[in-house]
């Protein structure tokens, strides 16, 4: 489980790096996203901090909603592959949801198979 003093990388949501790895996963690049991650596999379990709530991690912004997003077996194993952990879990929220907690709430089964 991850908490608040998770000493994993925070990027703000404007960081050069940060807005390319949020357009390869809200885009469904995978061939963007495995030259991020090959170049900075750290990126898989970074926290990627908004200005308007708690810090996300990588999976949960790509199953965010609208969810249903294309080729999410390959994005999920980009990912985790790159040690993105499968059971994160939201920080600085109301809730403890995974991003397969996430992605059941869009009715996203593609993710939940992915894994």
């Amino acid at each position: 489980m991850t908490s608040a003093s998770d000493s994993r990388r925070r990027l703000p949501d404007t960081d050069p790096l940060a807005v390319t790895l949020i357009g390869a996963l809200t885009g469904s690049d995978t061939v963007q996203l495995a030259a991020l991650l090959a170049e900075n596999p750290w990126l898989a379990r970074a926290l990627i901090q908004g200005e308007d709530g708690g810090p996300i991690a990588p999976l949960h912004i790509f199953a965010d909603a609208p969810g249903h997003r294309p080729r999410a077996a390959e994005i999920v194993s980009l990912l985790t592959g790159a040690g993105a952990p499968l059971d994160d879990h939201a920080i600085g929220s109301w809730h403890e949801e995974t991003a397969l907690h996430w992605a059941a709430s869009n009715d996203d089964v593609e993710i939940g198979r992915a894994h």
